[in-house]
């Protein structure tokens, strides 16, 4: 057909040329319908759908709250370029959208797939107090079945001391919650190992006799090692810790030198006592630091880093906290 259309033009050219006398008419086969059909312009232009909208809304939701990030983070020019760049159709929600109704509906959405997997199971309780970002004090409880945590709630307790009687308020209410709510039975509670916890785990006892009441065996070897640290030995380290961790010219001579970096011991970071000490034992830098800039160094901190019975000292303490450190591992694993 291609070839007939061709010759045709090919005639009419020519006569056109020559100056023939008479018009000649083309006599090339009808070109089919769906040649002469045109593109539509639409199918050059990007649009997302309202389904696929909700869907990429949900994803850079489920990112910001993944990563703890500033909820005006979707409202940061260079974020918003990203996303034109990946996709120019998509708008982003804005920060309210991301505090207030997708927060909600993923929350929903997170709650019931929790009371589904723990709905009719025996669950361990756990209860714990911590503070926010923004240093608020938090009561915390989470169920754990098989091995796997699951949120439960978080009761912000603003000036409200944490005594045994309001820790054991809001456990009963968190047993009630699970039973009530999730429909799943509560077989065991547990909590730290500081003397509030004990007082409200025995007046619990009594209360509930199908329930076991015990303290956190992570915590409790963690204590050991506490009480096994010589304090007047941790502050002398502590001492020269913090001096080549928070001080400028200390701190920047230790990076000039390749040393590493200082470690400072944590109650609530397990086995940061040995950590500490083993930092200082293994740290080359700091006599060679001493040497070079003594004058530069406060000199207590200089005595603690040129008296070799500190050395020896802290290499007698980490062989006792070793077994508990590798004790204290297994446990937290399993």
């Amino acid at each position: 057909m291609k070839c007939n259309q061709e010759a045709t033009l090919n005639t009419l050219l020519t006569q056109n040329i020559l100056g023939a006398s008479e018009p000649v008419t083309a006599t090339a086969e009808p070109v089919p319908e769906h040649v002469l059909k045109q593109t539509k312009i639409t199918n050059f232009v990007s649009k997302t759908p309202k389904g696929l909208q909700s869907k990429l809304n949900d994803a850079v939701a489920s990112f910001i709250y993944s990563m703890n990030l500033p909820f005006i983070t979707v409202e940061n020019e260079e974020f918003k370029n990203l996303i034109k760049f990946l996709r120019p159709s998509y708008v982003p929600p804005t920060a309210k959208a991301i505090g207030g109704p997708l927060l909600q509906s993923m929350y929903e959405d997170i709650q019931l797939k929790v009371r589904n997997m723990v709905k009719g199971k025996e669950v361990v309780l756990l209860q714990d107090g911590w503070s926010t970002n923004q240093n608020h004090p938090v009561i915390a409880h989470s169920a754990t079945i098989n091995g796997k945590n699951y949120f439960i709630n978080a009761v912000a307790t603003g000036s409200e001391p944490k005594t045994a009687e309001y820790c054991q308020a809001k456990l009963e209410n968190a047993i009630s919650e699970i039973e009530e709510e999730y429909s799943a039975t509560v077989i065991g509670c547990v909590t730290d190992n500081c003397n509030v916890m004990k007082a409200m785990r025995r007046n619990l006892t009594n209360l509930y006799p199908n329930i076991y009441f015990y303290g956190c065996n992570s915590h409790l070897l963690n204590l050991v090692g506490k009480d096994l640290t010589p304090n007047d030995l941790q502050q002398k380290i502590v001492k020269v810790q913090s001096h080549f961790r928070n001080g400028h010219y200390a701190a920047g001579t230790l990076q000039e030198k390749n040393g590493h970096r200082p470690i400072v011991p944590c109650d609530t970071r397990w086995n940061s006592q040995l950590d500490c000490f083993e930092s200082l034992k293994n740290q080359v830098k700091y006599l060679e630091i001493s040497r070079e800039h003594g004058s530069k160094m406060p000199q207590d901190v200089r005595h603690i880093i040129e008296d070799n019975s500190i050395y020896q000292e802290v290499a007698r303490v980490c062989n006792k906290l070793k077994p508990i450190s590798e004790c204290l591992d297994k446990v937290f694993m399993r």
